[in-house]
């Protein structure tokens, strides 16, 4: 059996918005979720991501018309679900697939595969009259705080804590960084500034286990190469002078350190945060979640569910102040203290959107709705593109 013209473009249109969004782990992990095989199954892990995903999609195309009914309804859903800030690509599936939209709004709402001769149901068809309609009556009270699924959220939440490491300089802590790459570390400029490579250390998995004991970690020194690349603060920033035109886009306050690895996984991999290319920055009043170690505190987890303050801050007298002409700033609610500088910054998706670097503190400083206090970092996609234009790039992919 072949493809039709139509589905032949509709996989093309498919590949291109899911390609923008989906690591080959994204792509694993959705392929099992959503029916229980392998990613190989339907395609070689070994190829192009573009050609994963066209195989992926073609392959369960051919699947429902050899029978099974449903299993690219399934993958497809599995995306719509784990991608709530990506309005196009969920356009389009709903487009293909109109009920993804309801089923998605369903908790824990899966399809059966059955029969190719019999009619595919979500499993909530099973549930009672009385029942179904108080689920018809149910609604999404707040779109910027998505369901989840909880298990694969943990899941993805434990990974990062461990990717997340308390920077040390002189054996004091000064500060959080996090691998983004099999052997590099990216932390806030100023975390670093003025500091021996050679006194720099990266102390992962310091955090507190499950029975309520510290684990003081691992310590890991700089390679040779020691800070790969780096962008300096704003020193109006620095010193409260702040100016209406705002940051400029060379002062991104990161630094990426080149890290001795050897020995860290002890056979189980831990991989690493990826910088995405262009993430879609959340909206005013979406969650953001940050990974830190406040006060060089055992690693901690800041949630707020109406975080984002977004781009422009006010303070008492109406004065703005503004984040610069390429938009160098980002600001949020949530909480951060002393030593949470150099921490990733992550919407509710675990798509890393920036590297927190300050806050503002009070004097007067306000957001139109009231707020007294913001916290700041430098959106994420400024600084992949900085850390190119250094040649610095190959640092952050998985070893050949």
């Amino acid at each position: 059996m072949t493809l039709t013209p139509a589905e032949v473009q509709i996989r093309s249109e498919l590949v291109s918005l899911l390609n923008a969004t989906a690591s080959s782990a994204h792509l694993k992990d959705w392929v099992r979720f959503a029916t229980g095989d392998d990613l190989e199954t339907y395609t070689s892990s070994t190829n192009t991501k573009p050609r994963m995903l066209q195989d992926i999609i073609e392959n369960m195309l051919l699947e429902e018309q050899n029978g099974r009914a449903g299993i690219l309804e399934m993958f497809l859903l599995e995306v719509y679900r784990d991608r709530p800030m990506r309005p196009a690509l969920r356009r389009k599936i709903a487009e293909f697939r109109p009920r993804i939209a309801e089923l998605a709004g369903l908790d824990n709402a899966r399809i059966q595969i059955i029969d190719a001769n019999r009619e595919t149901k979500p499993i909530s068809a099973n549930v009672g009259g009385d029942l179904q309609e108080t689920l018809r009556q149910q609604r999404i009270t707040d779109p910027n705080n998505p369901m989840l699924d909880g298990v694969r959220w943990a899941k993805q939440l434990y990974e990062n804590l461990t990717r997340v490491c308390r920077i040390e300089v002189g054996g004091q802590a000064a500060g959080t960084g996090f691998l983004v790459g099999p052997n590099a570390v990216l932390s806030n400029w100023h975390v670093v500034e003025g500091t021996s490579p050679g006194d720099i250390r990266c102390r992962f998995d310091y955090a507190v286990d499950v029975t309520g004991r510290i684990n003081e970690g691992k310590t890991l020194a700089l390679d040779h190469g020691g800070i790969l690349c780096s962008s300096p603060y704003w020193p109006n920033e620095r010193n409260g002078n702040r100016t209406v035109e705002g940051p400029p886009d060379n002062c991104l306050d990161f630094a990426l350190l080149h890290v001795k690895t050897d020995g860290l996984d002890q056979g189980v991999p831990r991989g690493f945060v990826r910088i995405p290319d262009e993430p879609p920055m959340p909206s005013n009043d979406s969650p953001l979640i940050i990974l830190q170690h406040p006060a060089g505190a055992p690693v901690q987890v800041a949630i707020d569910t109406r975080a984002v303050v977004g781009w422009e801050l006010r303070d008492s007298a109406d004065v703005q102040f503004w984040t610069g002409p390429s938009n160098t700033r980002f600001r949020y609610r949530t909480n951060t203290l002393g030593g949470s500088s150099g921490s990733p910054c992550f919407a509710m998706d675990w798509t890393l959107v920036a590297l927190h670097h300050m806050g503002h503190g009070g004097g007067g400083l306000t957001t139109p709705p009231g707020t007294p206090r913001a916290n700041q970092g430098i959106p994420i996609s400024l600084i992949r593109h900085a850390i190119h234009l250094a040649g610095c790039s190959k640092y952050l992919e998985p070893a050949p």
